[in-house]
C-alpha cells in the first residue's frame, strides 16, 4: 500500500512541475490554487470534525472544462480519536465562467491517533476518494469558493485563492 502512495506522490509531483505560461487570459482560470477546507464526516456510527488545506495545479485545459491534479491534507477529530489523512485526487471542473461543477476522484491516506497523537492505532489505509462540487471561481479575480459532497468528508466548504 505505501508502494501505491509514493508512486502516485511521485506522479503528480512529476505532472504538476512543468513552468507555468506567461500572462492570463481572462477567460481560463489560474493554474495554481489553494483553499482552506471545514468538513463534516462519519467515522463508524459518530460524526468527525476536520479541517485542512488543498493545492492544486492545473493539468489540461480544454473547450469548456478544466483537468486539475489536487495535494491536501487534512487534521480529524472524532470522539477519542483523531487522524491525518493525506489526499491525491484529480479534479475535473466543468463550466467558462464563475459557477462549475466539479468531480473529484482518487485517494487518500488515513492514519489514527488517539487523542493525544501519541499512540496511533494502526500504520493508515487507503481509501477511495470521490467528490461532487460546486465551485464557484471566477476567471477574472482570485476567489474560490468550493461546497460539496463526497467519500472522505459528507459536507465540506472550502474557500482560497488562485494565482
Amino acid at each position: 500500500m505505501y508502494r501505491i502512495f509514493i508512486i502516485l506522490v511521485l506522479i503528480f509531483t512529476f505532472l504538476m512541475s512543468y513552468g507555468q505560461e506567461e500572462g492570463n487570459d481572462p477567460v481560463q482560470l489560474d493554474k495554481n490554487s489553494v483553499y482552506f477546507n471545514l468538513n463534516i464526516g462519519l467515522h463508524g456510527p459518530e460524526f468527525a470534525y476536520g479541517s485542512g488545506i488543498t493545492y492544486e495545479r492545473q493539468l489540461a485545459q480544454f473547450e469548456k472544462s478544466y483537468l486539475f491534479a489536487q495535494v491536501g491534507w487534512a487534521y480529524w477529530l472524532m470522539w477519542g480519536v483523531s487522524a491525518n489523512a493525506f489526499k491525491l485526487d484529480l479534479a475535473y471542473i466543468i463550466g467558462k465562467k464563475r459557477s462549475h461543477l466539479e468531480l473529484d476522484l482518487g485517494t487518500y491516506y488515513l492514519n489514527e491517533c488517539d487523542d493525544y497523537g501519541d499512540v496511533c492505532f494502526d500504520d493508515g489505509e487507503l481509501r477511495l476518494l470521490a467528490n461532487i462540487v460546486y465551485r464557484y471561481q471566477n476567471p477574472a479575480k482570485s476567489l474560490i469558493f468550493r461546497a460539496g459532497l463526497g467519500s472522505q468528508a459528507l459536507v465540506f466548504i472550502s474557500i482560497g485563492t488562485s494565482f
